[in-house]
């Protein structure tokens, strides 16, 4: 299903807008949800929900942007965050690493997972959003740096699970809150073997943040 019937199933944009936004696309070159948002005709979180449906896979709301791990920025090689608008912002409690990014596509969940060089849970938010976040974590300065080449991941079992992440609402004391986010069917591209092999969905387990000591 397209992201914009999605919207317009869960009346989270009039069709007006909608059709004003499909019809300035081209020339603007934008994307249609970033369009929408940016004309105030579209709540961010609203944008990053129809996304998740679309893709099947976790939502990343403001609130989980805006209490995200910076530490965990340096994870990703700046080369590879910035072509494929890819930011991490929190772990599991297993220990995998939550990114969002921009297009959620098997390539580049591969390319991800490869540099990273251990489990990654794919999410995804309104590109408007995260092209600011990207732009402003991986300065054009360090772009040159040359992604890694090794740390594949193979034969990791991955709990992709899609419903409420927990981030900390206190940073300084690393206090978890539950969050209220929409349930999702667990991303297909999850079952390559380089990320790991499928399993059950109910709900995205909490995302913790360790204490840096």
């Amino acid at each position: 299903m397209r992201v914009g019937e999605i919207l317009l199933e869960h009346n989270w944009v009039d069709e007006w807008a909608l059709a004003r936004a499909l019809r300035d696309q081209p020339r603007l070159g934008e994307r249609l949800c970033s369009i929408l948002v940016e004309r105030g005709q579209l709540d961010p979180d609203h944008a990053a929900l129809a996304l998740a449906e679309q893709h099947e896979v976790a939502a990343v709301l403001q609130r989980h942007l805006d209490n995200r791990d910076p530490a965990l920025a340096r994870l990703l090689p700046p080369a590879i965050a910035r072509a494929h608008v890819a930011l991490p912002i929190g772990r599991l409690p297993n220990g995998d690493l939550v990114v969002c990014v921009r297009d959620p596509s098997p390539d580049a969940t591969r390319t991800i997972a490869n540099a990273i060089g251990s489990p990654v849970v794919i999410a995804v938010a309104a590109a408007c959003q995260l092209e600011q976040l990207v732009d402003g974590t991986y300065p054009e300065a360090v772009f040159a740096q040359a992604p890694p080449t090794d740390g594949v991941v193979e034969g990791v079992d991955i709990d992709m699970n899609t419903g409420p992440i927990t981030m900390p609402s206190d940073l300084a004391a690393f206090t978890l809150v539950d969050l209220d986010d929409k349930s999702v069917a667990r991303d297909p591209t999850q079952t390559d073997p380089l990320i790991g092999r499928r399993s059950n969905v109910s709900s995205l387990p909490p995302l913790t943040k360790k204490s840096r000591g």
